[in-house]
């Protein structure tokens, strides 16, 4: 009886501190000398800084279902089927806006987070790396190859991604 009380007590503080507070829906702009990209729940803003204007980038396609820890070459530990260098500047900001414009808030998602795109993106020394799961509505963001944040994403974007995968021509 006497270890009741407390837990009782307890009990409706932990109840209201496990529950998250809705999202504040956000729209962030970082300006540019060209037409700015609006993007809804914003990157950390390095991220957001380096994918604006990024200097190289790199598109990766990925095969997820044969994941092997010795594989060479892997892109954060994903065997890479593609990879592509995106020279064009026209088509690195075309991409990078892909990946700015497709986060939104949370959904009910797939567990699986078996990314078949990536991204490498550098700007000023700075280099972010982005996994990309479609199917699940993932994406993890890492900079210096440490994890830095998981945004839910959408679809919208995937013909984009398609596009870059498709073609046998330089970018």
């Amino acid at each position: 009886m006497m270890f009741r009380a407390p837990l009782l007590l307890a009990l409706p503080l932990f109840l209201f501190s496990c529950q998250n507070p809705p999202p504040i829906p956000r729209a962030t702009t970082i300006p540019r000398s060209d037409a700015p990209i609006h993007y809804n729940d914003p990157f950390p803003a390095k991220v957001g800084w380096v994918l604006q204007a990024p200097e190289k980038l790199d598109f990766y396609l990925l095969d997820p279902d044969h994941p092997h820890p010795q594989a060479d070459p892997t892109f954060l530990n994903f065997p890479i089927a593609r990879k592509i260098e995106i020279t064009s500047s026209a088509d690195r900001q075309k991409l990078a806006a892909a990946v700015l414009n497709s986060p939104h808030e949370y959904f009910n998602t797939a567990l699986c987070f078996e990314p078949r795109h990536a991204i490498s993106a550098t700007r000023g020394g700075v280099t972010t790396d982005i996994l990309i799961c479609f199917s699940c509505g993932k994406m993890k963001i890492y900079i210096a190859g440490e994890l830095l944040d998981i945004q839910f994403i959408n679809s919208d974007q995937k013909p984009v991604f398609d596009s870059f995968a498709t073609t046998n021509e330089p970018h």
